[in-house]
């Protein structure tokens, strides 16, 4: 059983006799004894040594002492040698780690996704797009409940879309343009299924201010502001002509700017390009597809 390392530099001499815990990694059992830390102490980093004796550094901006802190605290650790993202979790005095299968980030928010199908949520929650039905900020991830294993996952700048194992659309977040497609500009706070002609969508993407949806029949709808395309902005998804059966389909988060790949493998887009961000060799707005 490999024995845990401590980084000698943080502890700064202070005990490390509280907290023992226990870390599950891989199937390897190792004993892991966080620095004992105090509040005023807002860093806290500690090694351990895995299966093979590499050894991982995770650091935390909260005190890591479960007699200050006693449950549910989560940190993010990515071992860049292996290419794994790994959450864990200081719970009733043991560690749980999961591996990340999925992060999807919006402007000021993200969902990680595990490898057991479990979603977290954490950061900005102004608009409820936590999907926590509530607008409490989150400065660690929270677990999201009812929308394990999903199929699709998307965040736009302040909006999140769950397609559930069932097919269903769920949504939440900042509608201030249309943007959830919902038939009104309300802010939605409440995780809200979308129609079920909205069913089992090929793509989903949100940005700054509209929302685009390839449906599984691969017609392409659009909510909130259509001015990158000349149109009206609307509060419910309307068709977007002329695009089917897409390759790939990219929506900016800053921006009304939309990437769509065809079926036939050609690359067009439309909407801001202020900085050239179309790659089309000019600055120039296009309000309409160009290749």
């Amino acid at each position: 059983m490999p024995k845990t390392v401590l980084d000698s530099k943080t502890l700064v001499g202070k005990d490390v006799d509280d907290g023992i815990g226990t870390l599950q990694i891989n199937g390897t059992l190792s004993t892991l004894t966080p620095p004992l830390d105090d509040v005023s102490t807002k860093i806290a980093t500690f090694d351990f040594m895995k299966g093979q004796g590499t050894g991982i550094t995770i650091s935390t901006s909260e005190p890591v002492n479960p007699d200050l802190n006693p449950v549910n605290k989560k940190w993010i650790q990515i071992d860049n040698n292996k290419m794994i993202v790994n959450l864990f979790e200081w719970n009733n005095n043991v560690w749980n780690i999961e591996t990340i299968k999925n992060i999807v980030t919006g402007q000021w928010h993200w969902i990680i996704e595990t490898m057991s199908g479990k979603l977290y949520s954490c950061g900005s929650n102004y608009y409820g797009e936590l999907v926590s039905n509530d607008t409490i900020l989150r400065n660690l991830p929270t677990p999201i409940i009812g929308y394990d294993n999903p199929n699709k996952i998307n965040c736009g700048y302040w909006t999140t879309f769950i397609e559930k194992s069932d097919g269903t659309v769920w949504c939440c977040g900042d509608n201030s343009n249309g943007d959830l497609g919902l038939g009104h500009v309300n802010v939605v706070s409440t995780f809200t299924q979308l129609p079920v002609t909205f069913n089992s969508p090929k793509k989903i993407a949100s940005g700054g201010a509209h929302t685009i949806i390839e449906k599984l029949d691969g017609t392409v709808w659009i909510t909130g502001n259509q001015q990158c395309i000349n149109k009206p902005n609307t509060n419910s998804f309307v068709l977007l002509e002329g695009i089917s059966n897409l390759n790939k389909l990219e929506v900016a988060l800053m921006n009304d700017s939309i990437f769509i790949e065809k079926s036939d493998g050609t690359v067009w887009a439309v909407g801001s390009n202020f900085y050239g961000e179309l790659g089309l060799s000019n600055n120039t707005r296009t309000t309409s597809f160009t290749m």
